[in-house]
C-alpha cells in the first residue's frame, strides 16, 4: 500500500478524542475470520473432468426447480446425460449432488461466520476504500476491502472479510482503492450494501461494520 492519496483525502477527527483512538487495538483482516478446522474434499476421488459435470449437473438440477419451457427441456436432456455418466462410472449420483450441496453450504456459512468477540472494540484496520458512490461533496460510508479489484474486477471477498465503513463527515474521494487506516468502533452487523458498477448496481454482503473516530493514509 504505497499509493499516493495525498490529492484525494482529507484527514478527519470526530468527537473521540485522539488519546482515546491511539489505544486502539492493531487487528489484521485474519483476525476477522472465526478458527476453524480444515474443510475436507469429499470430492478429491474424482476426476477434474468428473468435478466439472458435477458442478454442472448440480446447477442445472437447481435451475430445473422453478424452470418451465423449451429451456428446461434441454436442461433435462442434459441432466439425463450427466446422470448416466456417472452411472456408468459406477458413482452414486444422489450422494455426490448431497455432498456437493453441503459442501457449498458449508462453505457459505464458514464465508459469514464473525468473531464475536469483536462487538465494541476499538481498532485500527488497514485496508483500501470502495466508495459506496461517487458524490462532488466527499463520501461518508464506504467499503473496506483487504485487496485491490475487490468486489468489482474479481468476485467480492467473503462477508467476514468486507468492513462497512461509516464517517460523521465526508472524506474527498476521486478514486477507488486508496489505502489507509480505519480507527473505529468494531460492530458484528451483517448487512447488505448496495456498491455502483459499471453495469450498474450489485448488492455486497458484508459481515462487519466500522464507526470511524479518525481515518489515515496507509503507512507501515
Amino acid at each position: 500500500m504505497n499509493r499516493s492519496i495525498c490529492a484525494v483525502f482529507i484527514f478527519f477527527s470526530m468527537t473521540v478524542s485522539l488519546a482515546a483512538a491511539e489505544t486502539a487495538q492493531i487487528i489484521k483482516w485474519d483476525n476477522l475470520i472465526p478458527p476453524s478446522s480444515p474443510l475436507e474434499d469429499p470430492f478429491k476421488d474424482l476426476t477434474i473432468d468428473q468435478l466439472y459435470d458435477l458442478e454442472n449437473l448440480a446447477y442445472l438440477s437447481e435451475g430445473l426447480k422453478n424452470r418451465q419451457g423449451p429451456n428446461a427441456s434441454k436442461d433435462k436432456e442434459n441432466v439425463a446425460k450427466l446422470t448416466e455418466f456417472f452411472k456408468s462410472a459406477k458413482l452414486d449420483v444422489e450422494s455426490l449432488l448431497a455432498q456437493y450441496t453441503g459442501f457449498q453450504e458449508e462453505i457459505v456459512r464458514r464465508n459469514r461466520a464473525v468473531v464475536g468477540d469483536m462487538e465494541g472494540r476499538l481498532v485500527r484496520l488497514a485496508g483500501y476504500v470502495l466508495p459506496l458512490e461517487f458524490s462532488g461533496s466527499g463520501v461518508n460510508e464506504f467499503l473496506l476491502v483487504p485487496y485491490i479489484g475487490a468486489c468489482i474486477h474479481v468476485p467480492p471477498p467473503p462477508p467476514n472479510q468486507i468492513v462497512y465503513v461509516r464517517l460523521n463527515q465526508t472524506m474527498n474521494v476521486d478514486d477507488s482503492y486508496i489505502p489507509v487506516w480505519v480507527t473505529g468502533k468494531m460492530t458484528i452487523k451483517p448487512t447488505n450494501k448496495d456498491l455502483s458498477l459499471v453495469d450498474g448496481q450489485g448488492s455486497i454482503p458484508v459481515g462487519y461494520t466500522l464507526d470511524a473516530i479518525r481515518v489515515d493514509p496507509y503507512k507501515k
